[in-house]
């Protein structure tokens, strides 16, 4: 994510619950940190900074994580939410153009 301050600013100024994140680019390293979220990755296999995906959520919201779902084509970062008292997966994934 290389508009780390750009995105805290939208999450503070938008009052964001919730945001999945496409070509996140993390790395098996990455700890980014935004005050009052759980930041999930899913990193590219090779563990380079490109593709990847990330799901941004409040402390507050009652949520699980799931195990990712990572090969070279797709990378998905997973919870588990209860919405409406159904357990309900919720998703973020990359998948690269033409896969």
């Amino acid at each position: 994510m290389k508009q780390k301050n750009e995105l805290k600013a939208f999450l503070a100024e938008n009052n964001v619950d919730l945001i999945l994140i496409s070509e996140a680019q993390p790395t098996p390293y990455s700890t980014y940190r935004i005050p009052g979220y759980s930041t999930y990755y899913c990193d590219h296999l090779d563990g380079t900074a490109h593709a990847g995906s990330a799901i941004i959520i409040k402390f507050n919201i009652n949520h699980a994580i799931l195990p990712q779902f990572q090969t070279i084509f797709l990378q998905a970062t997973n919870i588990l939410k209860p919405l409406n008292n159904i357990s309900t997966i919720i998703s973020s994934v990359y998948s690269p153009p033409g896969h």
